[in-house]
């Protein structure tokens, strides 16, 4: 490769008469710098052999104080506006959840709270509500027994009525019998389909039908006497019993 820059090789300049007759020798000679300084030294320009490498020089920019950072690209808007969103989103999510989690705690802790509070009923109250749901299931199974037992013997219900009337406090001939629908057409045909005077009305005895009244039950009047012995009214008298024997 043939070298482009050459070695610079200072060259003496001879002045003509006419020069020297211009510039006088003194003045010549002091025109020449002089440095008296040791640190002052005259420049010499390097040698150009090829063994001169130039300096790479780079530009670096140094952010200002006061100065604005570039502006953000598109994609970088639509990253942070996702990122945004996503937090939004994330948060409303939890605050959600966790009040959804909140009710249903608060609505546990409420049927637990009821519940605690059952089991600290007085046994008092708590026996008064199983005698009454015996009370009622026990007058349903006696209603559906009698009622059977009615039906196959009828004559059945003439003999509780009279028991009935023999209990009463002053005996009197004249009776009002109450006795539901049904029953007075039974006790009718019983009266009346018998021969044997055992099984007939006797005397005074006045039924009277009475809708209120279940099948099997009767209530009389007799004077200033009344008994009322109706299913409903024994067995409750017969539940009390047996409640007063087991305590």
């Amino acid at each position: 490769m043939t070298e482009v820059f050459q070695a610079f090789v200072p060259r003496k300049i001879e002045l003509d008469d006419e020069a020297k007759t211009l510039i006088p020798a003194e003045d010549a000679a002091n025109s020449a710098p002089q440095f008296s300084d040791p640190d002052i030294q005259r420049w010499l320009p390097p040698v150009l052999d090829g063994s001169f490498v130039p300096q790479t020089h780079q530009t670096v920019f140094v952010a200002q104080s006061g100065q604005q950072a570039p502006a953000a690209t598109p994609e970088h808007d639509f990253e942070s506006l996702k990122e945004q969103a996503y937090q939004e989103a994330f948060a409303q999510g939890l605050a959600e959840g966790e009040a959804q989690a909140k009710a249903i705690l608060a609505e546990q802790c409420q049927r637990l709270q009821m519940a605690m509070t059952a089991l600290r009923e007085p046994q008092s109250v708590i026996d008064a509500q199983l005698q009454e749901e015996l009370l009622q299931m026990t007058v349903a199974l006696a209603k559906q027994l009698l009622r059977a037992e009615l039906s196959i013997q009828p004559e059945r219900l003439k003999s509780m009525i009279e028991k009935s009337i023999k209990q009463l406090p002053v005996l009197n001939k004249e009776c009002q019998i109450y006795l539901n629908p049904n029953d007075l057409e039974v006790m009718n045909e019983v009266c009346a389909g018998s021969e044997s005077e055992a099984a007939q009305k006797p005397d005074g005895w006045q039924f009277i039908a009475d809708a209120s009244l279940g099948q099997g039950g009767y209530r009389i009047h007799s004077g200033d006497s009344t008994l009322d012995d109706s299913i409903e009214t024994r067995l409750a008298g017969l539940l009390d019993s047996l409640m007063n024997e087991d305590q």
